[in-house]
């Protein structure tokens, strides 16, 4: 019997500079938008990143890259990282546009 077991992949904090857009899983087909570019399972993030990293999983919520052994785990950014309003600004305010009223009927 065998008491080796499969570990889980290093996960360090998301690369410095990378940026997840968006996870497409479709059948055997795993895509994710980095930096503005798609890239599948096992393709390597070429003009994205300085060192020689590769799209080694792709999940609903995050992905794993690989740089030789080590395996970095990137996610979506926070919602505060991804949009920071300034202090006290408002919505804007769509089109005031007039209530609708039922149209009247006649009787005579």
């Amino acid at each position: 019997a065998s008491t080796a077991r499969a570990q889980a992949p290093k996960s360090r904090p998301a690369a410095t500079g990378l940026t997840l857009s968006a996870t497409i899983l479709r059948g055997q087909r795993r895509v994710a938008m980095i930096n503005g570019k798609f890239f599948a399972e096992g393709e390597p993030l070429k003009g994205v990143s300085a060192g020689p990293l590769t799209l080694a999983r792709v999940f609903p919520d995050h992905v794993l890259l690989r740089q030789g052994e080590e395996t970095l785990d990137l996610k979506f950014p926070e919602k505060s990282e991804t949009r920071s309003p300034s202090p006290g600004a408002a919505k804007p305010a769509g089109p005031k546009r007039p209530a609708q009223t039922p149209p009247r009927t006649r009787t005579r």
